[in-house]
């Protein structure tokens, strides 16, 4: 079906507090909310930023973040002649709107952080230097020699 259920096991060395786990399958975002805030759940995952304002304001779950190491990141074949280029690299990264992007598609759940390694990674780097600013890419995309800029196919892939 779509759920697994664990079961304490008496005999083992240390006391459990709960005598059974019950882990469900339930895709939906909303849906893990409403189980969540109707009691019929303890605990919800991967809620939408929207459905964890929900909860939030609904007061009927207690809502606590943990930092995880996840990268949302545009990989770049360099193979291209046109993105070998570092000035037409770096004009895409003055091309990203960080702030809307955290504000607006991510809002709570995720934090700007502009460099390979994840927060918390021995080496970080904590600086965010870059910030929409379509003038300065233009200046480097005309330097790197694309005055008029250039036509690229984007792929992305579907991250949950």
């Amino acid at each position: 079906g779509d759920s697994v259920v664990l079961q304490r096991f008496d005999g083992y060395r240390l006391p459990l507090a709960m005598k059974r786990i019950v882990l469900r399958h339930v895709p939906e975002a909303a849906s893990q909310r409403l189980l969540l805030e109707n009691g019929d759940v303890d605990a919800a995952r991967d809620l939408s930023p929207d459905d964890l304002a929900s909860v939030v304001k609904s007061g009927k779950a207690k809502v606590s973040a943990s930092p995880q190491a996840t990268l949302l990141y545009l990989g770049l074949n360099t193979k291209n002649p046109t993105l070998a280029k570092p000035d037409v690299q770096e004009a895409l990264k003055w091309l990203v709107d960080y702030a809307g992007i955290q504000g607006n598609v991510v809002k709570t759940t995720y934090k700007v952080h502009q460099t390979f390694l994840p927060e918390g990674f021995l080496g970080t780097l904590n600086a965010n230097p870059y910030k929409l600013d379509v003038a300065k890419a233009k200046a480097l995309l005309a330097k790197a020699g694309f005055p008029n800029g250039f036509e690229i196919t984007l792929w992305a892939m579907p991250v949950q």
